[in-house]
């Protein structure tokens, strides 16, 4: 048995059932904002996202360029982390 707490479902001994998964990931999508529905549409972070909107600012891309922009945006902030 399961309990609610504040909008969040607490799982009884750790574990939810189909049901009650789906029932919290419908929550999660609902609370998120447009550009985290993009982030997830993309496979993109919020940091790798703002580099490929950078990247990709004004382009038109074939879906091959944009996975490709996409990687670059990864590799770019893996790197830059790097530095730091």
């Amino acid at each position: 048995m399961s309990v609610l707490d504040g909008k969040t479902l607490v799982p009884h001994n750790g574990a939810y059932t189909a049901e009650q998964f789906f029932d919290q990931l419908k929550l999660f999508v609902g609370e998120l904002d447009e550009e985290e529905k993009r982030g997830v549409r993309e496979s993109l972070n919020e940091e790798e996202l703002a580099i490929f909107d950078l990247l990709s600012q004004g382009i038109e891309l074939s879906e091959k360029e944009r996975a490709e922009v996409k990687n670059v945006a990864r590799q770019l902030l893996e790197k830059s982390l790097m530095i730091w």
